[in-house]
């Protein structure tokens, strides 16, 4: 179970999708699944069964000493997995925000948000940075992008005006997901010191003189952003069938290197 606990560090977080799963990740959770052995043995006969192919030879993985392998799987396809095997166990809770997802319901809000995140027209490949402390929102994205293909920044929810703008044009994010404000940052305010430009334009059209790559902000909570997409993120999304994201999907691979 994922947690998010107000003002700390999530007690879980996943990587991106082009990582491996740790052993010791998987072994954490044999206990609820029914051992190690069976917690490895169902992933790696559910990915056979399903005809995807779990190493190239003509790659190499270093890890610590360990006897147990790497599961050669993406983030998005160990989610789907363990929803098939669990969807009303509990999956992410967020005290602060009094929200509580099983994994059936956390499977549903994530996809949902990766057909919005497509219809904006954010690509495998492409930077999605997201500039939060701990919130619900912070795990959806993660997986969200994670299904596409994205490659997801991690924006340290601490950083000044001067920080975010360094931090985004060095990572190259044309897409920036934004917070409410939090104790005494106001993330949009920030933004705008940076890139006035966010109050002159529509959603999705932002073109910044200090920001050339960054063209969509996506803001959740209360926001006042012109250029953000708020609530018709959701309306794009309804836009676009599953099979949209199913076609992305295997597109996404646990080899390949996270850059576009």
């Amino acid at each position: 179970m994922l947690s998010a606990l107000g003002e700390g560090t999530p007690t879980a977080r996943f990587l991106g999708s082009g990582t491996h799963l740790h052993s010791k990740a998987v072994a954490s959770a044999a206990g609820r699944y029914g051992g190690l052995d069976s917690v490895r043995g169902d992933i790696g006969g559910a990915y056979e069964m399903s005809g995807k192919k779990t190493g190239d030879e003509n790659l190499s993985y270093v890890h610590g000493a360990c006897g147990v392998p790497l599961i050669g799987s993406t983030i998005g396809d160990l989610l789907d997995f363990i929803v098939e095997r669990n969807p009303d166990n509990e999956a992410l809770v967020s005290c602060h925000q009094n929200l509580r997802y099983t994994y059936r319901h956390l499977q549903d809000v994530c996809n949902r948000f990766a057909r919005g995140l497509i219809a904006c027209g954010v690509m495998k490949g492409d930077r999605v940075g997201i500039w939060s402390p701990n919130y619900a929102e912070w795990v959806i994205t993660q997986f969200a992008t994670a299904k596409i293909g994205a490659i997801l920044v991690n924006i340290n929810p601490a950083y000044r005006a001067q920080e975010l703008e360094y931090a985004l044009r060095q990572s190259g994010c044309a897409t920036l997901i934004i917070a409410p404000p939090f104790k005494t940052s106001d993330y949009a305010s920030l933004l705008r010191e940076v890139c006035p430009e966010v109050d002159e334009c529509e959603a999705g059209q932002l073109s910044a003189k200090r920001l050339p790559l960054l063209r969509t902000v996506i803001g959740f909570g209360a926001q006042d952003v012109q250029a953000a997409f708020i609530r018709m993120l959701n309306a794009k999304s309804s836009i676009l069938k599953q099979a949209r994201l199913c076609d992305a999907a295997p597109r996404v691979s646990c080899s390949r290197v996270a850059t576009s």
